[in-house]
């Protein structure tokens, strides 16, 4: 009986042993993978280490690429902008600085141009005279010049004409009384004096070669 007590008792204190040597070697293999983790974590293979090198490179040389096509837009705008303002320049510099033979031109147009733009109305103005009376008014302010040095001035009442001419003699001499009818563009004045026509430009012009320049 002692012998078996003696025998338990034995083998109880292996196996207490053993739990005491496995709850040491527990804490050890713990603090050896922790140690590994952290070795591996420290020493990251070196073809991931160069991927993530390569990598950043890749995106600063993407940025810097980014930043020259930015700044080649900019000068091309710049660029595009002088190109503008040079040509805008120049416009103002011919509209400023015509050639010699267009100033000429131009200062000669407008003596042209008036003269046109009178006539113009004053053609306007007789058609509608005609409309309203059938006869253009030779009346009123109007004067003409005889290309004798003498200025006539007609009397007018609807269509019938009334003026005055000196003789042979002169602008000083005798005035007759003449009377005529305006029917339309056409002047009819009694027996000898010719017929005549109104043109545009209220100018009266005489079968026989005479002319009443209108002097308005």
């Amino acid at each position: 009986m002692a012998r078996m007590l003696a025998a338990v008792l034995m083998a109880f204190s292996f196996l207490l042993a053993g739990a005491v040597d496995s709850e040491a070697e527990r804490p050890k293999d713990a603090r050896r993978r922790a140690h590994e983790l952290e070795h591996k974590k420290a020493s990251t293979p070196s073809g991931k280490v160069d991927s993530e090198a390569d990598r950043s490179k890749g995106a600063r040389r993407r940025a810097h690429v980014n930043e020259h096509k930015k700044a080649s837009l900019l000068d091309s705008e710049a660029d595009r902008s002088k190109g503008a303002h040079r040509r805008a320049h120049e416009l103002e510099h011919k509209k400023a600085s015509p050639p010699s033979g267009k100033v000429d031109s131009e200062a000669d147009r407008p003596k042209g141009a008036r003269r046109r733009a009178r006539e113009r109305a004053l053609a306007k103005a007789a058609e509608e005279e005609i409309a309203e009376t059938g006869c253009v008014n030779l009346g009123g302010d109007k004067r003409f010049s005889d290309g004798h040095d003498e200025m006539i001035q007609v009397s007018q009442d609807r269509c019938w004409i009334t003026f005055s001419l000196s003789d042979a003699q002169g602008p000083q001499g005798p005035r007759h009384l003449h009377r005529g009818l305006v029917r339309g563009y056409k002047v009819h004045v009694e027996p000898p004096f010719p017929d005549g026509e109104i043109l545009p430009n209220q100018t009266i012009a005489f079968e026989d070669g005479k002319r009443w320049v209108s002097k308005l």
